[in-house]
């Protein structure tokens, strides 16, 4: 999935193994046979071997010149953490580098749901989803959730409800248009949709009904 994120982007890769058991060391193996692999695409890659613990070696290599991390997810340890394994989490709480976490095999990268919010970090995170939908050509959904719908739409059909919501001055409208705007100017095929209730819960529901290639 990072070699089609690259290819889309024309990005160099740099293939990174950690090395935790000296006496089990196939790292020349595991990264001979990823290049192989990204390489039969054309793909710019270079390799590298660091020795130590997994996430604070990958943490520290993490913080310098790049800019995107690709992590698979492995090992669930805990309901807290039940999106990303541990080492992945971790490392997303440390970097201020953008981390792609691969959890399934994707083929392609044709529809991409953006999550809208007030942060810094959303903010960054609609950027960037900008650029990877302009240069994958994918179809673009910019989903805002809202923790408690406000008293003035209750009752609304959801199609009217946006319509509305669209028209206030408030943050979280002011958020969703900027976002919209955004990747209109990118002339990015997008459709904006707005959500009531618990975040997380929410964003799976999404994910689940349209089936999206990268979040």
């Amino acid at each position: 999935f990072g070699g089609l994120v690259a290819k889309g982007l024309d990005a160099e890769i740099v293939l990174l193994h950690v090395l935790e058991d000296k006496k089990k060391d196939r790292s020349k193996k595991i990264l001979e046979e990823g290049k192989n692999i990204l390489e039969e695409h054309n793909l710019k890659v270079k390799t590298k071997i660091l020795r130590g613990s997994p996430e604070l070696k990958i943490i520290n290599e993490a913080s310098k010149d790049y800019n995107l991390v690709v992590l698979g997810s492995h090992g669930i340890n805990s309901i807290k953490i039940f999106l990303f394994g541990d080492v992945a989490y971790r490392v997303v709480q440390c970097v201020e580098t953008p981390v792609l976490i691969v959890r399934k095999k994707r083929k392609k990268l044709k529809k991409i749901l953006v999550c809208c919010g007030g942060s810094k970090y959303a903010k960054e995170a609609m950027r960037f989803g900008a650029m990877l939908a302009r240069a994958m050509k994918a179809k673009t959904t910019l989903l805002h959730v809202i923790p408690e719908m406000p008293q003035m739409f209750r009752g609304l059909g959801m199609d009217e409800t946006i319509e509305k919501f669209l028209k206030t001055d408030t943050p979280e409208a002011r958020i969703l248009k900027g976002a919209a705007e955004l990747f209109e100017k990118e002339g990015l095929e997008t459709q904006v949709e707005l959500r009531h209730g618990f975040p997380p819960e929410e964003i799976l529901n999404q994910a689940e009904r349209g089936n999206y290639d990268l979040i």
